[in-house]
């Protein structure tokens, strides 16, 4: 799996071409983003959804400032089946 969080910017990040040419505001405001690699393992006996764990080993990548939820998901599909959508049992992010 792929998870990328990247929130709307409110800020304009256009002018810089590199971490120098940005304000503290704006370096701040990178820091919102994240994201990991890792193998989903589900756990289709669980209730009320399916539970999705992460393996992750050397060879995957994370970037996360602040980690918020570390919790297992619960999984579904869309209707659709065209991806999967995780939420956290505790409500966040």
């Amino acid at each position: 799996m792929v998870d990328m969080r990247i929130p709307e910017r409110t800020l304009d990040f256009s002018d810089g071409l590199s971490l120098e040419d940005y304000t503290v505001e704006q370096l701040c405001e990178l820091t919102n983003q994240g994201f990991a690699t890792a193998i989903t393992r589900l756990d289709e006996s669980t209730t009320l959804y399916p539970t999705a764990s992460w393996e992750s080993n050397d060879d995957d990548a994370y970037f996360q400032t602040v980690v918020n939820d570390p919790e297992d998901g619960w999984f579904e599909w869309k209707e659709d089946d065209s991806c999967m959508i995780e939420s956290a049992p505790s409500g966040g992010l």
